[in-house]
């Protein structure tokens, strides 16, 4: 779409006018199109902006998801609204599921280390 000059200056023009709980939909492809090799002060960066402003729940997930590939500037911007104990307690298990016996060994190994080093009491 960038390659075509004149259509995404439509683009631009018009997503602006757009309501901003008609682009939630595709909120994945705009995480993506701000990636790092995208240019700075891109376009959907005030889109994205907006949608965390008004609806952070909608964008939480998919910005978790794309976080480490976005590009600095979107991440400064949305960050702070990217923020709830109880979603992030929630992404946190599901990472916890990507592999439970991976997760054992891991916890195997902490208290191997514990018990090491006597410390019975920090086992959990």
């Amino acid at each position: 779409l960038e390659e075509c000059n004149d259509i995404w200056e439509q683009f631009i023009l018009l997503i602006e006018d757009l309501p901003i709980w008609m682009t939630l939909r595709w909120t994945s492809q705009m995480l993506a199109r701000v990636g790092k090799k995208s240019k700075s002060n891109h376009p959907l960066q005030k889109v994205l902006y907006k949608i965390s402003l008004e609806y952070p729940k909608a964008l939480y997930y998919p910005y978790r998801v794309s976080e480490s590939d976005l590009h600095h500037e979107i991440k400064s911007l949305i960050h702070n609204q990217m923020t709830s104990i109880a979603l992030d307690t929630f992404i946190s298990s599901l990472f916890d599921l990507e592999n439970p016996a991976t997760r054992v060994l891991d916890w195997l190994e902490e208290c191997v280390e514990l018990v090491k080093k006597n410390k019975f009491d920090e086992i959990a």
